[in-house]
């Protein structure tokens, strides 16, 4: 069944060691970052996971953390079945085209 599905819509995923060590080292990076500003940092890095082990976050939130470790010759950094939260049934109006 088709649906449509903004990339603002969360998804879940199981992520593997990979996947965790990568958003670890984004929380740890950005913490020294704003260290480096004089700030306060952001505390120990805490994984949230559902009662089921699936990370949830937004569409654009997994492309920006793992897409470049995505690619045809690797091992992605979490189980390729992607849980869609949200989605609506494609939207069956059909615009006109205007010619001038």
């Amino acid at each position: 069944m088709d649906f449509t599905f903004n990339t603002n819509n969360y998804v879940k995923v199981r992520l593997n060691e990979l996947g965790i060590s990568i958003l670890k080292k984004e929380h740890e990076d950005l913490s020294r970052k704003i260290y480096s500003y004089n700030g306060i940092g952001l505390g120990k890095f805490n994984l949230n996971l559902d009662e089921d082990g699936y990370y949830k976050t937004q569409m654009w939130c997994l492309i920006e953390n793992f897409g470049e470790f995505i690619n045809v010759c690797s091992r992605p950094p979490f189980d390729t079945d992607i849980i869609c939260c949200q989605g609506e049934p494609p939207c069956k109006k059909i615009l006109p085209i205007t010619y001038v």
